[in-house]
């Protein structure tokens, strides 16, 4: 799993990398959490309309939820 992980994060732009470290460092390793239902899967809270539609657009950077700042995924991405 750890070589997985390695290839995924050798895969990104070195600065999203980045970030996604230090977003996983601060969030006791937790640095990506899915839309669901409109809400992030890690705070719970409710997205706007305008986050929900640029994270189904999956762009990159990826977007981040206002609340928690973990990046957002779409579970159908």
């Amino acid at each position: 799993m750890r070589e997985q992980r390695t290839a995924l994060l050798g895969s990104l732009d070195p600065r999203t990398a980045k970030e996604y470290e230090t977003i996983r460092r601060a969030k006791g390793g937790v640095g990506i959490a899915t839309l669901t239902s409109g809400r992030c899967s890690a705070c719970n809270v409710s997205l706007p309309v305008n986050v929900q539609q640029r994270v189904a657009a999956a762009k990159v950077p990826p977007v981040k939820c206002p609340s928690c700042g973990r990046f957002l995924l779409s579970p159908n991405a």
